[in-house]
C-alpha cells in the first residue's frame, strides 16, 4: 500500500513538472516569438488646419530636447519649429536663406546635452551650430557629403559625426569645423558605381556610451562603432516585414532598391528604436530585435493620404512615440 502511494505521488509530481515545462515554453519570451505591441496613430499637427504655426512643409527629424520641448525640422520652410509637450507652439528657429542662422533645405539636426543645436544643410554644404536660444554660435563648410540625405549626430564631447561621401562613411568634426578623423567602409554596388550614395545613405545617433549607431536606408543592416570609429558589431535586421521587402528588390537591369528604414533613435536609457513604415523595432545593445511595435492607422489612410512612420522620437515621460510624415506634412503620436 505504501509502495503504491509513492508511485502515485511520484507520477503526480512528474505530471506537474511536465505541465510546468509545457506552459513555460508557451508563454516564455525565450520561445522565439517576438513580442508585438499594437499602437494607435493620432494626428497632432495637420497642415489642413491652415494655422501657419502648424503648417509644415516636409517635416523631417523630430527630437525631444533637454528642455523637454519638441523640436521638428521643417525642411521645406528652412526652419526648426519648437513646441511644448502639449504641442503648443513655442518659437521658430531659423528661416529660409543663405545667411548666418538661415537654412536652405536642411536635412538633419541634433541637440546636445546643453541644448545647443547642430543643423546640416546639403545645398549650402554647411554645418551650423546654434545656441539654445537659436542664435548662431559657429558654422563651417563640408565638401564631401551624400546628396539629399545628409545626416549628423553629436556625442558628449561635442564631436559631430557626419555621413560623408568620399573614401569613408563617416567624418568627425569638432565644433570649430576641424576634421578630426574618418572611418567606416563604403558599400560599392558592382554594377552601379555612379549611384553608390544610395547604398550608403544612413541614419545616425549616439547612445548613452557615446557609441555611434549607423542604420542603412537601402540595406537591412545596422552597425555600431565606438566614438573613435572602431566597429563593435554589424548585424542584419531580420523581421517578417524586412524579409517581405527583400522580395521586392530587383537586380540590374532594371535596378530597384527598397527603402528598408527611415530613422534611428538611441535613448540614454539604452533603448534603441528604428522605424519602417507601419512598424517600429526595438533593438538591444547588441543590435538584436527584441520587440516590434505595429502602428494602427486611421481609416482615411486608405483614401490617398500619405501616412506612415518616417522620423521618430520617443517621449519617455508619457510612454509614446512621436513621428513625422514627410509628404502629408503631419506630426502624430502613437
Amino acid at each position: 500500500m505504501m509502495k503504491q502511494r509513492r508511485v502515485v505521488v511520484g507520477a503526480l509530481a512528474l505530471g506537474g513538472a511536465l505541465t510546468f515545462v509545457v506552459l513555460y515554453l508557451i508563454v516564455s519570451p525565450h520561445s522565439g516569438e517576438l513580442e508585438v505591441e499594437h499602437r494607435t496613430y493620432e494626428v497632432l499637427i495637420d497642415p489642413e488646419t491652415k494655422d501657419p504655426q502648424y503648417m509644415l512643409h516636409r517635416p523631417l527629424t523630430i527630437k525631444i530636447g533637454p528642455d523637454n520641448n519638441i523640436y521638428i525640422l521643417d525642411q521645406g520652410n528652412g526652419r526648426i519649429m519648437v513646441y511644448d509637450r502639449n504641442m503648443k507652439f513655442v518659437r521658430q528657429i531659423g528661416r529660409v536663406g543663405q545667411g548666418p542662422g538661415e537654412f536652405i533645405e536642411p536635412t538633419d539636426f541634433d541637440i546636445d546635452a546643453e541644448g545647443n543645436i547642430y543643423v546640416a544643410e546639403f545645398i549650402n554644404r554647411r554645418i551650423s551650430v546654434l545656441n539654445p536660444d537659436g542664435s548662431l554660435k559657429k558654422s563651417f563648410w563640408v565638401k564631401r557629403v551624400i546628396p539629399q540625405n545628409w545626416q549628423l549626430a553629436v556625442n558628449g564631447d561635442r564631436h559631430i559625426y557626419v555621413s560623408t561621401f568620399d573614401d569613408s562613411l563617416i567624418s568627425v568634426f569638432n565644433i570649430d569645423g576641424v576634421e578630426l578623423f574618418r572611418f567606416g567602409s563604403l558599400f560599392q554596388h558592382p554594377e552601379v558605381t555612379a549611384t553608390r550614395h544610395y547604398w550608403n545613405t544612413v541614419f545616425l545617433d549616439t547612445d548613452q556610451n557615446d557609441n555611434l549607431w549607423v542604420l542603412y536606408e537601402t540595406r537591412p543592416l545596422v552597425r555600431c562603432y565606438t566614438k573613435s570609429g572602431h566597429l563593435i558589431f554589424e548585424k542584419e535586421v531580420n523581421t517578417p516585414a524586412v524579409e517581405q521587402a527583400k522580395k521586392q528588390e530587383r537586380p540590374m537591369p532594371p535596378l530597384r532598391t527598397v527603402l528598408y528604414f527611415h530613422d534611428l533613435s538611441c535613448l540614454n536609457s539604452g533603448r534603441v528604436f528604428i522605424s519602417n513604415d507601419n512598424f517600429l523595432y526595438e533593438l538591444n545593445m547588441q543590435g538584436d530585435v527584441v520587440k516590434i511595435y505595429s502602428v494602427n492607422y486611421p481609416p482615411h489612410r486608405e483614401n490617398g493620404r500619405y501616412q506612415f512612420v518616417h522620423r521618430i522620437a520617443y517621449d519617455q515621460l508619457r510612454d509614446r512615440f512621436l513621428g513625422t510624415e514627410l509628404m502629408a506634412g503631419m506630426v502624430f503620436k502613437f
